[in-house]
């Protein structure tokens, strides 16, 4: 079984492997869509922006910080979820500095 490119990039999106999907889209000689995804992987890892949507979507009135944890400390295991957080903004933060170093884009 062979798998097509989209197929691979789908796969890297849905379990963020930035450096997997930065080096097939520079395989394609596309350089914007990796430095954009890791962008936005910084500015807001997914599980954040998905907490934010669904506490909007059941009509709280948190905002996105709130409603994800993040800057909270109730105890409630939301302390964990900041981690987390931070944890994959400062590792998806060093994944862009070593790509925009690589001068791939």
């Amino acid at each position: 079984m062979q798998l097509r490119a989209p197929q691979v990039l789908r796969l890297c999106e849905r379990h963020q492997l930035h450096t997997a999907s930065a080096h097939i889209h520079t395989m394609l000689h596309d350089y914007r869509r990796p430095l954009l995804d890791m962008l936005a992987a910084v500015a807001m890892p997914r599980h954040v922006a998905a907490a934010a949507a669904a506490a909007a979507a059941a009509g709280g009135a948190a905002d996105a910080s709130g409603a994800a944890g993040v800057g909270r400390h109730s105890g409630d295991g939301s302390d964990a979820v900041t981690k987390d957080w931070r944890r994959e903004r400062r590792e998806a933060g060093l994944k862009l500095l070593v790509y925009l170093r690589s001068g791939s884009c």
